[in-house]
């Protein structure tokens, strides 16, 4: 099957988030990419798109639910990929990551109780928590010369604090593109397993690691890490399919069914997705059932381009540089400097847009040199 890296997609007044912000600000020139969003401009592979076609020519887009081959499509991946062995029962399929986020907290922690993060981090979790009267938790990582590590000493005392219920952890990490190491997981989950704090791992760029680095799942550690943690995966960043709006929460605790938890009220448990999701689904099948195997860093590894990990989600304060290095991500660049936004605004400023695009604009032509 062969994959177009090549292409410049118009994706202009199409509905796109990114490129009609973008817009907003007055910057429409050529040659510029908006990094606002974490997404591939590259188009679909041909599995999805193929897939997708298929099952709409069906002509029946009703109602619908999750499948067998859905569940049997999620456990194989998984299974095959990461070693994390999944039955039915622990799978839930559910719209977003924020929807995700929203739900266990209502469903495991209280008002008034804390949340951890580690900031930097995915601001749609300081929504989640904010909106359900949480207290937002902060334990910042520690930037050693663009290598980012957990602050341990603060994160345990934090972790100590009775008042604080759950930790949202970034694994792989958004934004700063670590792999946490099976040493580092470890001793996260022993300080939540001790002090009795729920670790919510959101694993949605699993999928994308450098060639040398490997993702473990936290469940997948020990009974007891299985036992404290809920994963939240899906193929929204590396197939490239977020306007789906599908992840899957993966619940493993002492329970028959992730969505009959008997020691949660009814109106707290998990929601799960309803009628109207059939392309979400279907589309979560076709990923992961037709082996799409020539991701964009093997693609890179095989032309010999060198690659680092950048991540944009959100821009605001472009105020220190980012070698962070082949430690995973789920977007390929080729090497060059590139600016880390420690951002936890959903939009962006002007002028810091304004320098990022400056930086891609010098990514465009260095990749001109590097492809001839």
């Amino acid at each position: 099957m062969h994959y177009d890296y090549s292409t410049v997609l118009d994706r202009r007044n199409i509905g796109s988030v990114k490129w009609d912000e973008m817009a907003t600000y007055g910057v429409t020139g050529e040659g510029i990419v908006p990094l606002s969003n974490a997404e591939m401009e590259f188009a679909n592979a041909p599995e999805i798109t193929e897939g997708l076609q298929e099952f709409v020519g069906k002509r029946v887009l009703s109602y619908f639910q999750p499948t067998p081959d859905y569940f049997e499509a999620v456990k194989g991946w998984f299974c095959r990929r990461h070693g994390f062995t999944l039955e039915t029962k622990n799978i839930l399929p559910n719209h977003n990551i924020h929807v995700a986020s929203a739900t266990v907290v209502a469903a495991f922690t209280e008002p008034g109780d804390g949340v951890i993060v580690m900031e930097p981090t995915w601001p749609g979790f300081f929504g989640a928590i904010e909106q359900q009267n949480r207290e937002k938790v902060v334990t910042e990582l520690i930037n050693r010369n663009g290598y980012y590590e957990i602050d341990f000493d603060d994160f345990e005392k934090k972790a100590a604090d009775p008042k604080n219920k759950m930790l949202f952890l970034c694994s792989p990490h958004n934004p700063v593109g670590r792999v946490w190491t099976r040493a580092e997981l470890q001793r996260i989950v022993d300080i939540c397993c001790d002090n009795n704090v729920l670790i919510i791992s959101d694993e949605l760029h699993c999928d994308i690691v450098m060639p040398g680095y490997k993702h473990i799942p936290v469940a997948t550690l020990s009974e007891r890490a299985a036992q404290n943690s809920i994963t939240f995966v899906g193929c929204s960043k590396a197939f490239n399919i977020a306007g789906l709006d599908i992840s899957n929460v993966i619940i493993l605790l002492n329970c028959h069914e992730a969505n009959d938890m008997p020691n949660i009220p009814e109106e707290k448990r998990m929601v799960t997705l309803r009628g109207g999701a059939a392309l979400a689904l279907k589309g979560t099948s076709v990923c992961y059932n037709r082996q799409i195997n020539r991701g964009l860093v093997a693609w890179a590894a095989e032309q010999g381009i060198p690659t680092q990990y950048i991540q944009a989600d959100r821009i605001r304060d472009a105020g220190q540089d980012l070698t962070a290095g082949a430690s995973g991500g789920e977007a390929i660049a080729l090497n060059v400097p590139v600016r880390y936004v420690n951002s936890m605004s959903p939009v962006a400023c002007k002028r810091d847009i304004e320098a990022v695009y400056l930086l891609a604009q010098q990514a465009l032509r260095k990749a001109g040199e590097i492809l001839g």
